[in-house]
């Protein structure tokens, strides 16, 4: 998943060069740093057992922008919020899973990894088989969302073991398979708040019809083989999420759940275009096509 909301820190300021002609001062770098891992055993009872840090992934400096969100309050910082903290996580997750067994054609299975980092600039995001998520995200207003927060990247790990959520070889393929995957995780955590501006997004027609004017330009785009902006799509702005989830929504609306559900079951390729179909066959306005 993309960032969905920036932190600002310290670091060494660095010397980018973005390419032969063009240099420029960075903001000084940020290091994610690991807090605290378990791995995550799902049977008749989940089970968290903690990590060496040691064995948490490496994950790439980034430059940030903008204001410092405030430290969590959840952080382990003895024995006794430790465990607390393991307690409710596992509270979370059991929540999380519940949720996206509904999402699914078959229940979630297999363990995966959870670590808890600072400093990164996006709320969750996976990383098969871990899935990593902010410290920012543990602040106290905030665990009541939690579990939608965890249910998306769960969703998307449950997808890339099926072997669903993958890389294609086309733009095309590319985009429409994110209006899918994002589609349906933002619709399932669409009730968390997580995304405030999905609200105006889908009850504002302008700015609905600006995100689906993206996707047809960026699918032109991939018509005349150029390469897809997937980052404009699926990164700061998330047209393809406003998009996807819209798609998702009216196609459960019209048809039920099992309409989409099904399309998860099949090829990539395939569940791609029957997703457009499906949805056409929902008789969108002119302006809510592509």
């Amino acid at each position: 998943m993309k960032p969905l909301f920036r932190i600002a820190s310290v670091g060494s300021l660095t010397l980018l060069l973005l390419n032969s002609w063009t240099i420029c001062w960075a903001q000084e770098l940020e290091t994610p740093q690991a807090q605290i891992g378990w791995k995550v055993l799902i049977g008749a009872e989940l089970v968290l057992v903690k990590l060496p840090p040691e064995t948490a992934p490496v994950l790439p400096s980034w430059v940030p922008h903008g204001e410092r969100s405030g430290s969590p309050d959840s952080m382990p910082s003895s024995s006794d919020s430790e465990s607390a903290l393991a307690e409710r996580m596992k509270l979370s997750l059991e929540q999380a899973i519940h949720i996206v067994n509904g999402y699914l054609p078959q229940d979630l299975e297999g363990d995966f990894k959870l670590w808890i980092f600072q400093d990164i600039p996006y709320a969750a995001k996976t990383l098969s088989p871990q899935l990593i998520l902010s410290a920012d995200v543990l602040n106290s207003k905030n665990w009541e969302r939690l579990p939608f927060v965890l249910a998306h990247e769960i969703h998307h790990l449950a997808l890339m073991r099926t072997g669903f959520l993958k890389a294609h070889p086309s733009a095309r393929a590319s985009i429409l398979a994110g209006l899918l995957t994002e589609g349906v995780a933002t619709w399932l955590s669409y009730a968390s708040g997580l995304f405030p501006e999905l609200d105006q997004i889908l009850q504002e027609p302008q700015q609905l019809q600006a995100a689906f004017h993206r996707i047809q330009r960026a699918l032109d785009e991939a018509a005349d083989d150029a390469p897809a902006r997937l980052d404009d799509l699926y990164g700061q702005n998330k047209w393809g999420y406003y998009v996807g989830c819209r798609m998702i929504q009216q196609i459960e609306e019209r048809f039920g759940r099992e309409a989409w559900l099904a399309l998860l079951s099949k090829s990539s390729e395939e569940a791609n275009e029957e997703l457009v179909q499906l949805y056409l066959d929902t008789s969108p306005p002119a302006e809510y096509r592509f």
